[in-house]
């Protein structure tokens, strides 16, 4: 799995922690990260699976673990952004904003 910065990790939610395929070994096979303030708004960001068990439904598992998680479910508003995966979070009930003009960001 692609490195992330350690303090990407621990100033977010993870779900359901990293994923393991074999946990005597510890090999990492995948994670969904959720940045939150607990109260009203969540960003899903770095879903990822090895490529070696794509296809098996484990980003879904992750996905739908992490949105029906206590501290997730009740929130008002879920983001994310996807370059390429749009077909796959529409199955998991994410669509394009209902206002798009209101959304800003910032690139430095």
């Amino acid at each position: 799995m692609p490195p992330l910065p350690t303090s990407s990790i621990s100033g977010s939610f993870q779900w359901p922690g990293p994923a393991y395929l074999d946990k005597p070994a510890c090999v990492k096979i995948g994670l969904a990260r959720v940045i939150t303030d607990y109260a009203t708004y969540a960003y899903l960001c770095d879903v990822y699976v090895i490529e070696s068990h794509r296809g098996r439904g484990l980003g879904s598992w992750l996905v739908r673990c992490a949105l029906e998680h206590p501290a997730i479910n009740s929130l008002k508003r879920i983001a994310l952004i996807t370059h390429d995966a749009k077909e796959f979070y529409a199955r998991l009930g994410f669509q394009p904003p209902a206002d798009p003009e209101q959304y800003m960001e910032r690139i430095p």
